[in-house]
């Protein structure tokens, strides 16, 4: 059991899961949320994952005049990749939740760099959980560099991210860009959006990472984790009975954007899984990663291609190999039903 809580920063697009993943940190017992970046780079447009982020927050009890809300970028600061226009319509709205009060931002905003270092400075023990790509932390790391002459700025120690995807079997390829979207990018098959969607930021974080002692860590939710948590109609009815007849706000949120993918999926013909609230889970509760190789053991050294070849794409793939002394890891094994345990309770237990 434990005594205190982790302070967790959160950087993020603002998708579907990003939303889920806000909710099941703040309202688990274990985490204290100490601020949020958005960035405009991936699933939702800048502007919109601003508000959103705010009004989310609020639901969770949580305030822009209380938390950190930061700006960061939405510009990557590589390639042009970008998901499809009516996906990121789709996130900018919601996914059409009208219901969705909206609140009125306390103050001016910090840009990302400035949130990211203020947090660092007030907690000494500080969990990133990066669930938007690494443009925002690339930036960042930029930022402390060119101001190292000024000043001694800290970085993070712990992160965890959800990204990537280690293609064990070249012949089954595991990554989900075309799976997704292939109309877009029907070529690329090996990697994972959070990596690809600007290859050379989250080069730049692994390569640095790579670079520190072993205080650093950076820990890699990939998809052969989430690929082992689908989203499932029966686990959304599940939440629904659990909310009872009078759910909050937050609750018929959660609910309508768990349906609403799962639907869209199924018209896609694509399953859909818990990419981010996965991340996030391991963080509250590391018995989640609990049948194999776990957070530890999985060390290696990581790369990630950077190069375009518009014929057989393997731009942002990430390459892997075994090195138990790196402090860089993957995780690959997690218990889906305790992850469900943990998320369903955290979102049947809001008060309405």
């Amino acid at each position: 059991m434990k005594n205190s809580k982790t302070n967790v920063f959160i950087d993020t697009d603002m998708g579907w899961d990003d939303w889920c993943a806000i909710t099941l940190l703040a309202q688990s017992e274990y985490i204290n949320i100490v601020g949020i970046n958005v960035n405009g780079v991936g699933e939702a447009h800048l502007t919109n994952a601003k508000q959103n982020a705010a009004n989310i927050m609020a639901l969770n009890g949580i305030y822009t005049n209380e938390v950190m809300l930061g700006v960061g970028t939405s510009v990557p600061s590589s390639f042009s990749n970008v998901f499809p226009a009516d996906f990121r319509q789709q996130m900018d709205n919601l996914m059409g939740f009208n219901d969705m009060p909206k609140v009125d931002i306390q103050g001016p905003l910090m840009n990302a760099n400035e949130s990211l270092e203020k947090a660092l400075n007030d907690y000494e023990d500080l969990t990133l959980l990066a669930i938007g790509g690494f443009t925002n932390l690339h930036n960042y790391l930029t930022y402390v560099e060119e101001q190292k002459i000024h000043k001694d700025i800290k970085i993070p120690k712990t992160v965890v991210a959800m990204a990537g995807v280690i293609n064990n079997d070249d012949n089954k390829p595991m990554g989900n860009i075309n799976s997704l979207f292939p109309q877009a990018y029907p070529n690329n098959n090996t990697a994972e959006w959070n990596i690809f969607i600007d290859p050379k930021a989250a080069k730049s974080v692994i390569d640095k990472y790579k670079s520190l002692d072993s205080d650093y860590s950076l820990t890699l939710s990939t998809l052969n984790a989430s690929y082992q948590v689908q989203l499932e109609q029966s686990f959304i009815d599940e939440i629904k009975a659990g909310c009872g007849t009078n759910p909050s706000i937050l609750q018929e949120f959660i609910i309508h954007t768990l349906q609403d993918r799962l639907n869209s999926a199924g018209k896609g013909g694509y399953n859909e899984y818990f990419y981010d609230p996965l991340a996030a889970a391991g963080i509250t509760d590391k018995e989640i990663i609990n049948k194999g190789s776990g957070w530890g053991p999985c060390k290696g050294d990581f790369d990630v291609v950077t190069e375009l070849d518009e014929g057989h794409s393997t731009l942002g793939k990430l390459t892997y190999t075994p090195n138990e002394q790196s402090n860089i890891s993957y995780v690959e094994y997690v218990d889906d039903g305790l992850f469900k345990i943990i998320f369903s309770k955290a979102i049947t237990n809001i008060t309405p």
